[in-house]
């Protein structure tokens, strides 16, 4: 599994870079990890089955599409682009459905505490565009470390108490 995450955190910081200078996920990266992602799976190189690996990557590519449409519909304007819905799939299909949900919410958080203090600060506006691919890869790293702590101590112990 250890290989498998490094790879997935390689093709996230690279991501993250370019998303940041060009607001653009390149379709072949997202190729690139799918594939990679695959051959793991075959070879039971990812801690997890078929099953989880397909959930999990349907579970963050839908979630991701559905706050985009919820935000076009909402705001008038793309809120979420395509880019970010492939890369939630990459995502999703290395960490499976337990973590996919644990690294949605560290992600939205992330973005929310960044967009929050941006306006505070005036260093960013309202309604203007930011790229999303480096708070998915932040909150999918912080999950590779900490996600079984977060699943296990704040999510079932807090919420479903």
């Amino acid at each position: 599994a250890s290989l498998s995450y490094i790879i997935l955190s390689y093709i996230l910081l690279v991501v993250a870079f370019i998303d940041l200078d060009h607001l653009v996920v390149p379709n072949g990266i997202i190729v690139f990890g799918i594939v990679a992602g695959m051959i793991l799976l075959s070879v039971n190189g990812l801690s997890i089955g078929w099953n989880a690996a397909l959930l999990g990557a349907v579970t963050v590519s839908g979630f991701l599409y559905l706050t985009g449409v919820l935000g076009k519909l909402l705001f008038r304007k793309q809120s979420m682009g395509l880019g970010d819905v492939k890369l939630g799939a990459l995502i999703g299909l290395f960490v499976g459905w337990k973590w996919a949900i644990v690294l949605l919410f560290l992600t939205f958080y992330i973005a929310a505490l960044v967009g929050l203090a941006g306006l505070v600060t005036n260093r960013m506006r309202f309604g203007q565009r930011i790229p999303f691919g480096p708070f998915l890869s932040l909150g999918t790293i912080s999950t590779l470390f900490f996600g079984d702590f977060i699943w296990d101590f704040i999510i079932l112990k807090i919420i479903l108490r």
